[in-house]
């Protein structure tokens, strides 16, 4: 907010700021650029995008701005070429209010300079003309004005608090006093002071609310509120400290007396269970030594138990000896008896099968000779086939051979023959043209007729010529001399004509050239053309005959092979021959095999019979012999033959194993030891059971020694009771002597919370105070700012009436940004808004700031940057008349990548950026 003061002066200074010119070098993406818009009216600069319109604008800011050339600021070395090449220079003339001024900021030479070319002529240089230029700057155009009429691509409006613009203020005020005026007379006007001095009243009642609570809607302490508060909350976060200490100090002191006692209980018990734990050991040691004599005990019973179990395998094993021997005899005798009754049938059938055999190996040797002699006739024939087909594939391969010559052959007649219908065509053409210039020459020449004897002679130009019996004719364009004896006679036409002799002579000329074209000697012009063009002719017939026969020859190549190249042709041939040599070959091996002369003819039909009579008692011998393998006798011999010998062989492995074991121990003698073993193991098993008798449970050394673990657990458990006792007496005594001076701790942290209560609450009735005061100064503030901001409502609604018709009515907040718009009956917050006609209101906003500012004649520039990229067709329209309206009074300098959205502007003048940055390059 101004104060009252700012205001006074701001009026008193009429708002003019005019760019004349604006001059770029070495600056981001623009080598050099020149731009000189309009002083009223709209300047639309475009291009594609990245071209460098808005580096120009940014380079004007820059230049606007406060950083001096001398500047590191990664801010402004950004806009610098890369790659080290120069820095940026910028200069611009400008009308700041009277005056006319030039201003350049030199980064690569690090110079500003500032010249005032009027009123009168002044110079400034380095960081004087900085400040002279920021001081002509101000009086014209304020700051927060030129802030909010510069839109850079992208930048949203609705953040900046237009109430903060002191010339809209000042202009608003002066609109608001002239309306109260003209309604309620100058006693209920506002006046100016009154206003700064509610503005400065308010701003005072802001700064201290300000400094105690945040202005969000929970009201957040903050400043000297938020410290007190913050102390109050640390100052009880040591209470809860020192009265944690000093509780636990209490709870260390009842620790230290429990474990004592724990300790004192558990030294009473230790004598005690000492004692129990040596008794336990001496019953461990008897018990040990009885457990021992048992061990013996047992370890003698079960050795001669075990001997009685291997004297009784032994016996076992024995009678199993015995038994299979005997199955095994009584198996071998049975197997004899069955063989000598399978032995004759089965020699019959054997002898029958080797009749069989040698009748069936005879048959086969026929079938095998058949067999061959059959396969050498198809041989013969496949060979006779195959090469029956190569011999006609050969002669076809040849013919296409032939053919395929003469095509070429002929083919490359025709095309050296440059006796085309074409050439001919042409030649005539160019004979037509001939004759029609020698016609028109002889239309336009003087004729001249000279008679005389036969034979007699005249000087043609030069030349001797004989007359004919006609005499002599000529057709005569220019002067021509023609010597008649000791006489000359010089002929001159009505006209000169020659150049229709020089269209004769290039018309000659062309058909000589087309002659040459076609091998042809060249002709004069009193040589018979006729006769040529009949010649020519002849020879364009007798080449179109060429042709037809090529054609005929094309055909019956084509005729001869089908679907087939004359390659593929020549490859069937050579893969036949192959095929015939194989073949060949195989009937060659054939005949060795069959046994066949090399003369002598194999009949197919008739080896095909002797094969299928070959096979046929081949298969019946074959059928004999397989009926005969199958004999049972036969299997059956062999089989009673293989279990005789079988049984004969475990005969004799088991009689021989029985009679080794009898060798080591008669039947006898393994009885008695048997016997002997189980009395002795009788004997031991009674000894163990007596001694078991006599000790009782003193022999349970595991029972005796789980008593002594259990007492040694408890003398452990009290030993460690009383060690953990004493340390932690020792720790809790360390912990407690820490603990000196918790309880004076805690009656200090209880005074210092109970002060600082009393600061916050002191504080919280200051803070409540300014709140009341603040709401009760800003209400009556908001009265009158409403006031003043109606001539600023009425000037942005005229302007939107343009865009969104007559019945729109647009609503603003406390900063003079439109907060809902009304189009009749409807009301829709700016947020509800699409996104095109939320950029269209801010872009009023910023129109109907100027037009209020200017109003004395004296317009405001306008910078827009990439705006209305969201506006549909007709707002487009719409904006392009407001954009106009604005620039009879403003200048207004947009930059677009699209002109034709601003190419309804009424008077707007278009400069492209290549052809800115051409005239940049060519300024000195």
């Amino acid at each position: 907010m101004t104060t009252s003061n700012e205001a006074s002066s701001n009026t008193q200074t009429k708002a003019s700021f005019v760019l004349e010119s604006l001059d770029v070098r070495n600056f981001a993406g623009i080598e050099s650029a020149h731009f000189a818009p309009s002083a009223t009216g709209v300047t639309v600069i475009h291009g594609s995008n990245e071209a460098g319109k808005s580096s120009l604008m940014n380079a004007f800011g820059l230049l606007l701005s406060d950083w001096k050339v001398s500047t590191s600021s990664k801010k402004v070395s950004i806009y610098f070429p890369v790659g080290g090449g120069s820095k940026s220079k910028i200069t611009a003339r400008l009308r700041l209010g009277e005056n006319l001024v030039e201003y350049t900021k030199d980064f690569e030479g690090k110079k500003m300079q500032l010249d005032v070319l009027r009123p009168s002529v002044r110079n400034y240089t380095g960081d004087q003309a900085m400040e002279k230029f920021n001081e002509l700057l101000n009086e014209s155009i304020d700051s927060a004005l030129r802030e909010a009429l510069f839109v850079s691509q992208g930048q949203r409006l609705d953040a900046l608090d237009f109430t903060a613009i002191p010339s809209l203020s000042s202009a608003l005020r002066s609109a608001g006093d002239d309306a109260s005026d003209a309604t309620a007379g100058t006693g209920a006007s506002i006046s100016e002071g009154d206003q700064g001095a509610a503005e400065l009243l308010v701003h005072l009642i802001d700064e201290e609310d300000k400094k105690l609570q945040d202005r969000r809607a929970n009201r957040n302490p903050k400043g000297e509120l938020a410290t007190a508060e913050a102390d109050l909350a640390s100052a009880k976060e040591a209470l809860a400290t020192a009265r944690s200490d000093y509780d636990n100090a209490q709870e260390a002191i009842y620790a230290i007396e429990s474990k004592q006692a724990q300790r004192a209980a558990a030294e009473a018990d230790l004598p005690e269970a000492q004692k129990e734990y040596d008794e336990y050991a001496k019953r461990l040691e008897a018990a040990k030594k009885v457990a021992e004599t048992l061990r013996t005990l047992e370890s003698e019973l079960e050795l001669k138990d075990s001997q009685v179990g291997r004297w009784k395998e032994a016996t076992e094993a024995r009678d199993s000896q015995k038994s299979a021997l005997g199955k095994l005899e009584q198996s071998l005798k049975d197997a004899r008896e069955a063989l000598r009754g399978v032995q004759k049938q089965a020699d019959e059938q054997h002898a029958e099968r080797d009749e069989a055999k040698k009748a069936f190996d005879s048959a086969h040797a026929a079938y095998v000779l058949a067999d061959k002699r059959a396969k050498l006739a198809a041989a013969l024939k496949s060979a006779e086939e195959v090469q029956e087909r190569l011999d006609g594939l050969t002669e076809e391969r040849d013919s296409a051979v032939k053919l395929d010559s003469q095509v070429a052959e002929l083919a490359q007649k025709v095309a050296r023959d440059p006796a085309t219908p074409k050439a001919e065509q042409k030649i005539r053409e160019a004979m037509t043209d001939l004759e029609a210039q020698i016609k028109i020459r002889d239309a336009g020449a003087t004729s001249v007729h000279i008679t005389g004897p036969t034979g007699g002679t005249v000087v043609d130009d030069g030349a001797e010529t004989t007359l004919e019996e006609g005499g002599l004719d000529k057709k005569i364009t220019a002067e021509w001399t023609v010597g008649l004896g000791e006489y000359q006679v010089r002929v001159t036409p009505a006209q000169d004509s020659s150049n229709l002799d020089l269209n004769v002579a290039e018309a000659l000329q062309k058909v000589n050239a087309e002659l040459s074209a076609v091998g042809r000697e060249h002709i004069g012009l009193e040589d018979s053309r006729a006769e040529v063009l009949e010649e020519l002719g002849q020879a364009v017939r007798a080449r179109n005959e060429e042709e037809e026969n090529l054609r005929d020859l094309r055909a019956n190549l084509k005729a001869t092979l089908g679907k087939r190249t004359l390659s593929d042709l020549t490859g069937q041939v050579g893969s036949l021959t192959a095929e015939v040599e194989r073949l060949q070959e195989r009937c060659d091996v054939l005949r060795s095999d069959a046994n066949v002369g090399a003369d002598e003819n194999v009949d197919e039909a008739a080896a095909v019979t002797a094969l299928e009579s070959a096979t046929l008692a081949r298969d019946e011998a074959n059928e004999r012999l397989l009926s005969l393998q199958s004999s049972d006798a036969i299997e059956r011999k062999i089989q009673h033959e293989a279990k005789v010998e079988n049984l004969q062989q475990q005969l004799e492995v088991v009689t021989k194993d029985l009679n080794t074991a009898r060798e080591r121990c008669s039947d006898e003698d393994l009885k008695a030891k048997h016997m002997q073993a189980t009395q002795a193991v009788a004997a031991a098993r009674e000894k163990l059971e007596s001694k078991r008798l006599e000790v009782g449970e003193l022999g349970d050394v595991a029972d005796v020694q789980a008593s002594l673990d259990g007492a040694q657990s408890r003398v452990n458990m009290l030993n460690q009771q009383m060690q953990e006792c004493r340390v932690d007496i020792a720790a809790l005594n360390a912990k407690l002597g820490q603990a000196r001076g918790s309880a004076e701790a805690k009656e200090q942290a209880e005074a210092e919370v109970k002060r600082l209560g009393g600061v916050v609450a002191r504080l919280r009735r200051q803070a409540d105070a300014a709140e009341l005061l603040h709401r009760v100064v800003q209400a009556s503030r908001k009265r009158m700012q409403e006031k003043y901001s109606e001539p600023y409502r009425k000037a942005l609604n005229k302007l939107s009436g343009m865009v969104f018709g007559s019945d729109v009515d647009l609503d603003v907040d406390e900063k003079f940004q439109v907060s809902s718009r009304a189009i009749g009956n409807v009301r829709l917050d700016k947020e509800q808004l699409s996104g095109g006609a939320q950029e269209q209101v801010e872009i009023l906003q910023l129109l109907a700031i100027a037009r209020l500012v200017g109003h004395d004649g004296n317009g405001v520039p306008i910078f827009l940057d990439d705006v209305l990229g969201f506006s549909d067709t007709d707002r487009a329209k719409s904006m392009n008349k407001v954009l106009g309206a604005l620039g009879k009074d403003n200048q207004i300098i947009v930059l677009t990548c699209d002109k034709d959205r601003f190419s309804r502007i009424p008077g707007v003048e278009f400069q492209s950026i290549d052809s800115v940055k051409k005239a940049g390059a060519s300024q000195p």
